[in-house]
């Protein structure tokens, strides 16, 4: 299926689909290209993909892509989307999409199973040759091949785990939160929200399967933390986990063999337990966290360039329920998918403070839950 999409002079304005383009529908995208999935509603499509203007912070409406609540996705390199479905274990599939953003097109290429419920992230692995799926109420993760044409292939293994943590009702069983290879390669870490673990798997580089069937090793972290989502830094040696139910940040010396926790710093005090995402500035200054379900908003650290070691420094507001935030290729812009505000929430960075200023703009988009750059 493809959709084709004319022009927008704004966000208000939704495009039909078509089987062919009209004539003269096709304009050179300007600036970056964006992507933002959401929770959609019946008949809406989830996830969509917008022109950014760095000079303006506007976006424009390029084209829909055919996903229903699209809570997460990954590329591989400028034309090849990997979504997610997030739903039952029925109905969770992952679509492997080519899009062609300068034709404001999309064609959806393959959709698979997951076979797990509410998948919630997933990862592409180094060499390109697999996406891996985290199922977070399913307990387990599942690897897909990927082809050479950037179809994603049936699924060839899933594997579960088991754990829970002291927090009832939240960490009851496992629940695998997020994906992530180490810098160098060498291990596929996940992050299990329900057993306060980190479990790391050797990469197998030349292996059909990618990983092992059972973790090398763990890392405990403190009891009812609520490991979320991981970030490495640029060196590779220092990676920075956002605990959901504690919400705290988590620093972690990374040697090439283990991960070893070296701080623990609070992203907040509110007690709200719903810390959602982290990601360091470009520059590798600054760290940023978003939080939710009480004191809703980013917090922002100072990063020592020597130690790695965290300072935290602010607190900014933002729409409700900030569940995912991302930075603009250069670096000007942290845009927050706020779900409950049903939005995108766009602010400048001050260079040299790393503050944030609410710039007005918005992407209106109902349940927004992802947003990513390609």
């Amino acid at each position: 299926m493809k959709l084709f999409l004319t022009s927008t002079a704004g966000l208000s304005l939704l495009c039909s689909a078509c089987t062919q383009p009209a004539s003269g529908s096709y304009t050179s995208v300007q600036g970056h290209t964006l992507v933002v999935g959401s929770y959609s509603a019946p008949g809406d499509s989830a996830l969509k993909v917008y022109s950014f203007d760095p000079d303006s912070a506007s976006v424009d409406l390029l084209c829909a892509l055919p996903v229903a609540n699209a809570s997460y996705a990954a590329f591989a390199g400028p034309d090849l989307v990997y979504a997610l479905c997030e739903s039952t274990e029925n109905e969770s599939s992952v679509s492997a999409i080519r899009l062609d953003a300068g034709r404001h097109s999309a064609e959806t290429l393959s959709v698979r199973p997951t076979g797990s419920a509410s998948p919630c992230y997933i990862a592409i692995s180094p060499d390109g040759r697999f996406a891996v799926t985290a199922n977070y109420t399913g307990g387990d993760i599942a690897i897909f091949p990927i082809k050479d044409d950037g179809q994603i292939g049936w699924r060839l293994s899933l594997t579960a785990f088991e754990g829970s943590g002291p927090v009832k009702g939240r960490q009851d069983s496992s629940h695998p939160h997020c994906i992530a290879f180490t810098p160098d390669g060498r291990y596929l870490l996940v992050d299990d929200l329900g057993s306060d673990r980190i479990w790391q798997f050797a990469v197998k580089s030349d292996s059909d399967s990618l990983i092992a069937s059972v973790p090398e090793k763990s890392v405990e972290l403190e009891p009812g933390s609520g490991p979320r989502h991981i970030v490495f830094n640029k060196k590779g040696d220092m990676a920075y986990l956002i605990n959901e139910l504690s919400d705290k940040v988590t620093v972690l010396r990374y040697d090439g063999q283990s991960l070893c926790p070296v701080q623990y710093i609070a992203a907040d005090t509110a007690g709200a337990g719903g810390a959602g995402d982290i990601h360091l500035s470009p520059d590798g200054k600054r760290l940023y966290a978003s939080l939710r379900l009480k004191h809703d908003g980013i917090a922002r650290f100072d990063v020592d360039q020597s130690t790695g070691l965290l300072t935290y420094i602010g607190h900014t507001d933002t729409g409700t329920h900030p569940r995912n935030f991302t930075f603009s290729p250069d670096g000007r812009f942290l845009l927050a998918a706020c779900r409950d505000d049903n939005s995108v929430w766009i602010f400048e960075i001050d260079t040299e403070s790393g503050a944030l200023r609410d710039t007005g703009h918005r992407i209106n988009q109902e349940k927004a839950v992802f947003v990513r750059f390609i």
